[in-house]
């Protein structure tokens, strides 16, 4: 009976850890360290194993991911309450070609909440951290590759 509770202790300890959705706390000091900057150094851990570390802010990276997919969104597919085409515009005027394959960044679960502590409506967006990044750094890399093969048609329209 104690080992069948011991496993199911175990068993339970391993099923949390492997939530990817938990935040994973994690020791980052590091012994004998040398200073890049202000965010990256080098030094050991522990067990004397030697380490480049960089710890950036969530917050302005996530705000950096996001601001440069949607940059680089409006330049390809323009922004139409702007009045800006973007660069997929121009290549249907210069090839002829009728549709381009484009990136599309899906909208946002919204939903209006009354915030408990304040008694305000509020618009609420919720999403896994770890997701948003993943899907984010996904646009991102979808954008460059169709910025790659839009940059080869206009390299082909300007001759």
């Amino acid at each position: 009976m104690k080992n069948l509770l011991i496993i199911c202790s175990i068993l339970g300890l391993v099923a949390c850890s492997s939530d990817p959705k938990k935040v994973v706390v994690v020791d980052t000091h590091l012994d004998s360290t040398q200073v890049i900057d202000s965010k990256t150094v080098i030094g050991e851990k522990e067990n004397d194993e030697a380490v480049f570390q960089r710890k950036a802010d969530l917050v302005n990276s996530l705000l950096s991911l996001e601001d440069e997919v949607m940059l680089l969104n409006d330049k390809l597919n323009g922004t139409p309450s702007y009045g800006s085409e973007g660069d997929i515009k121009y290549i249907q005027k210069c090839s002829g070609a009728k549709e381009v394959k484009k990136v599309v960044i899906e909208e946002e679960n919204e939903m209006v909440i009354k915030e408990k502590n304040t008694n305000k409506l509020i618009l609420l967006t919720e999403e896994d951290l770890n997701d948003r990044i993943a899907r984010f750094k996904n646009y991102r890399k979808l954008l460059y590759q169709e910025q790659e093969q839009i940059n080869a048609v206009l390299a082909e329209c300007s001759k």
